[in-house]
């Protein structure tokens, strides 16, 4: 990905975070964040547009990587045995990729289940609008600025 000459496509950008997301050693995982966003990041200036998935495996890398307790059942629901400092960036972080979803209309059932992971209190407060995706099957009018202010009064 880093050779010039060489024009990955979406697929590849997403094959890379994944494994990302998937880094088990704990030695790795601040390292396979940062490569993921960096990755993400090379995606959006080479101007490849994000599907549904790689937003998914940004949020399982938020869920994965930023938890020292990611098999746990708290870890699952938002919770973390980690530091409270480390529990709310991983929260902010993944409102923000869940927020560029959103934006980018790329919300279906394979990002809610990792923004559950990742920021439960987002994922029991967000109500699906249509303009976010067509395929999430319920309709509303609440926006991510609204699902982001009732969040953050959750915590």
């Amino acid at each position: 990905i880093y050779n010039e000459a060489v024009r990955p496509n979406e697929n590849v950008y997403t094959s890379l975070i994944k494994v990302c997301a998937n880094t088990k050693r704990k030695a790795d995982m601040a390292q396979a964040l940062q490569i993921s966003f960096d990755v993400y990041n090379r995606m959006i200036d080479h101007g490849i547009q994000p599907t549904a998935n790689l937003y998914a495996y940004l949020l399982s890398c938020c869920a994965n990587l930023m938890s020292s307790s990611s098999s746990s059942s708290s870890s699952y629901y938002g919770h973390s045995s980690s530091s409270p400092l480390s529990y709310r960036k991983r929260m902010e972080l993944a409102e923000t990729v869940f927020e560029a979803a959103c934006h980018q209309g790329q919300v279906n059932n394979f990002v809610l289940k990792n923004l559950k992971r990742a920021n439960y209190p987002l994922y029991e407060s967000y109500v699906p609008s249509p303009e976010h995706s067509a395929r999430v099957g319920l309709a509303g009018g609440t926006t991510a600025a609204t699902a982001r202010r009732t969040s953050r009064s959750m915590l």
